[in-house]
């Protein structure tokens, strides 16, 4: 009998992890090659309905962002070839379109954190984390990261994949006020802001 994973982000980070662990610059991955990793993590294909599609897309942003936390920077070049070997998203969720969950690709991640001059002096703060992309190669330059991601499957990925960093789960347009007594970042690092708001739906500024 198969035993279907109950924590999901638990899961998920681990099947991200697996997958990190065999990432190098040059690897080329397929949707196969995704679909295997929640396999084994889950104990149980997506047929079943414990994990889906949309969920391994997720897996592996997680697997890239562990993975460029962990190793020298490389140029944007090299990580758009790297990118170019990786399976597109086809798959989107009715949540993602609702709040415009979608994720900076790790090359344009490299440029906004190059831009942003980032030094061991700074506090970076993500305030909508997603899987961690944009942050990831600021983990290795600042002299502290701080995530916050109100998704609650994302949420619980990113603290399994980065157990030793500060993560919360508020809703960010509030989180000047929910971290005011904690947090003071010297560089924030995010997507251009949304146009919908989680509380007041579409924003008209």
């Amino acid at each position: 009998m198969t035993l279907i994973a109950l924590d999901r982000p638990a899961a998920i980070a681990a099947a991200a992890k697996a997958l990190s662990d065999t990432l190098t610059l040059d690897a080329a991955l397929t949707r196969a090659d995704l679909n295997a990793a929640m396999t084994t993590a889950f104990g149980t294909t997506d047929a079943t309905g414990a994990w889906s599609q949309r969920d391994s897309f997720d897996m592996l942003e997680l697997a890239q962002s562990r993975y460029f936390s962990q190793h020298p920077d490389v140029s944007a070049p090299k990580l758009a070839e790297f990118l170019s070997r990786m399976p597109t998203h086809t798959v989107r969720s009715e949540e993602q379109i609702v709040y415009q969950a979608f994720s900076t690709p790790i090359d344009i991640a490299h440029l906004a954190v190059r831009l942003a001059a980032i030094t061991d002096q700074d506090t970076v703060l993500e305030p909508s984390a997603g899987t961690g992309l944009l942050a990831a190669l600021a983990m290795k330059k600042a002299s502290s990261v701080h995530l916050n991601e109100l998704n609650p499957t994302r949420y619980g990925a990113l603290r399994e994949t980065f157990p030793k960093l500060p993560i919360t789960r508020y809703d960010a347009t509030k989180i000047d006020t929910m971290l005011a007594s904690t947090l003071r970042p010297s560089v924030i690092l995010m997507n251009p802001p949304f146009s919908k708001d989680l509380k007041i739906g579409d924003d008209p500024y």
